[in-house]
């Protein structure tokens, strides 16, 4: 069910479907975002990979979500919960569930895709999402891109 460049991609494991993320930890460094867009991106994902090395971790997939937010976010992947306490660690202990939407286009119209998600949780759970990820499948470039919604309720 991961996403990673050498792997394709089935839309419809993905599209419109609810995932099960209570008890799931995430290994994550902060990002800068200005409107929305994060700031330094490919320097922060070097950075979560050489942290992921030195720390010991063992990642779960090879997804890298980033947080959607208008100013501070984060970069994220799962790992496996170990025994120590680290601050760039985030569980889920909470029941957690994850909507995902498949955005189909260039970054330019995500703001959009980002509020029919939001409508559609509202819809399906009658809330707003406490957190909103998203995963840039490789491979696509331009109008045929695909972005991977998580809506976290």
């Amino acid at each position: 069910m991961s996403v990673s460049g050498g792997m394709s991609f089935d839309e419809s494991i993905w599209d419109h479907k609810e995932f099960e993320w209570t008890g799931k930890t995430f290994f994550y460094v902060p990002l800068i975002h200005l409107f929305s867009q994060p700031l330094g991106l490919g320097n922060k994902l070097v950075s979560l990979n050489r942290e992921l090395r030195t720390g010991g971790y063992k990642t779960v997939n090879s997804m890298i979500l980033i947080k959607y937010a208008p100013w501070k976010g984060r970069a994220m992947v799962e790992v496996t919960k170990l025994d120590k306490y680290d601050a760039d660690l985030v569980t889920y202990e909470i029941p957690t569930t994850a909507l995902t939407l498949v955005y189909r286009g260039d970054s330019t119209g995500i703001s959009q895709a980002v509020n029919r998600l939001k409508e559609m949780v509202y819809a399906r759970k009658s809330m707003e999402p406490r957190e909103i990820y998203y995963l840039y499948v490789p491979g696509a470039k331009g109008s045929n891109s695909k972005t991977i919604l998580f809506a976290l309720v």
